[in-house]
């Protein structure tokens, strides 16, 4: 049993050989291809930032004036002073709230 197809040494490879010239411009064509991948990365970056900025500012914007100087420690220590039998709502720890910040007020002067 003859095989009359071509024959390849086993030492030999088919890897392509490229010029100098093929070389250089695979090499151009990744530095490209890497320097537009950063900068859309710092573009998606970038639009991200603005994002967050804006829902942050959002947020900002909608407490209301009255809550700016309101302390946790002031709001823990309102809710401990309510009686069992009141209901703890937002209603009553603001009335008590002001309540403490007139208090203060009239102590200070």
């Amino acid at each position: 049993m003859t095989n009359t197809s071509k024959i390849i040494p086993k030492n030999k490879t088919n890897s392509k050989i490229f010029t100098k010239s093929q070389k250089e411009k695979i090499i151009r064509r990744f530095k490209n291809e890497m320097i537009q991948k950063e900068k859309d990365f710092q573009t998606s970056v970038d639009n991200e930032v603005k994002m967050l900025r804006l829902k942050f500012n959002n947020r900002l914007n909608k407490i209301l004036r009255k809550f700016w100087d309101v302390k946790i420690e002031d709001i823990l220590n309102v809710e401990r002073e309510i009686k069992d039998d009141t209901r703890l709502t937002l209603f009553h720890v603001i009335k008590q709230l002001e309540a403490l910040k007139k208090s203060r007020q009239t102590n200070i002067e």
